[in-house]
């Protein structure tokens, strides 16, 4: 299992400190988890060029996977970044929705909506463990939303916080299948990047850093039970690039020769499993 050799090649503890903040119960909301397939989806749209406005395409992971109020897709990402494969510095950013619903008789803001359903790994994680029984506290400035047995309490606090994360309240450990998704998410970043082109990888330590992003979060989400990353996140992958190189090559080099096509054979493997990805335990 290729996480648990990243988990490994880590050599590390890492300590994520938090503080307790007094907060004040507004009201609960009951949601919804849905478990479902990847696909990678084409989204064209008009960009700015030196020569005026021009249609592109932009491919992303797309899934349904998620937490819903209603039929919103829950998030607490506020904007998604798409790339051009063939001219990576071609962008777009994509705007979310606010997820507004009533709450303590005024109509609140408690994340976005992922209008595009775009694959987020933290939303991923908490859907698999909220499906597995566990309990997710999302947190955010001026807001914390505890997620237990379909039900939502949402509590407000003073405090600012710097940027909206999760935090587990449950051990979990990874199945042999979030393997295939830590491969299908990290071997994407790479190809929507533009790092592999005529079966060859381009800039080599970019393209294991984005291989390798995915599951070094994987396991730091495991170790830490949250999804706030540490400040010191690129020297921890920059450590894992440099003991793990040589099989991290090996496995982008299946995909030099068609990647888009490799990839979603892949994804129609990982999709075929329609396993969880995770286990959670009941105690800590």
């Amino acid at each position: 299992m290729f996480l648990k050799e990243v988990e490994d090649a880590l050599d590390l503890d890492v300590n994520i400190i938090t503080k307790k903040v007094e907060k004040h119960k507004l009201c609960e909301i009951n949601y919804d988890t849905y478990l479902g397939g990847l696909l990678i989806e084409n989204r064209k749209e008009l960009v700015d060029t030196k020569r005026g406005e021009k249609e592109a395409t932009f491919h992303y992971l797309y899934t349904k996977t998620g937490v819903y109020f209603g039929k919103n897709d829950y998030t607490t990402t506020s904007t998604v970044k798409l790339y051009n494969n063939l001219n990576p510095k071609l962008t777009v950013s994509i705007r979310n929705d606010p997820l507004i619903v009533e709450c303590d008789g005024k109509k609140r803001r408690i994340g976005y909506i992922n209008i595009i359903y775009y694959l987020h790994l933290p939303d991923y994680i908490m859907t698999e463990i909220l499906r597995g029984g566990g309990k997710v506290t999302a947190v955010r400035s001026g807001q914390i939303i505890e997620f237990e047995k379909g039900n939502a309490i949402v509590y407000e606090h003073s405090e600012s916080i710097p940027s909206p994360y999760y935090f587990f309240e449950n051990k979990f450990t990874y199945y042999e299948n979030a393997d295939i998704l830590a491969e299908i998410i990290g071997v994407f970043d790479v190809y929507k990047r533009g790092y592999i082109k005529n079966e060859t990888i381009l800039d080599e330590d970019k393209a294991l850093k984005y291989f390798l992003y995915p599951y070094v979060s994987m396991v730091l989400y495991k170790q830490t039970h949250t999804t706030l990353y540490p400040s010191l996140i690129d020297p921890i992958v920059s450590t894992v690039m440099d003991r793990l190189k040589e099989p991290v090559l090996e496995k982008l080099e299946k995909y030099l020769s068609n990647p888009l096509e490799r990839i979603k054979d892949t994804i129609d493997k990982y999709n075929k499993t329609e396993q969880p990805i995770l286990k959670v335990f009941k105690e800590w």
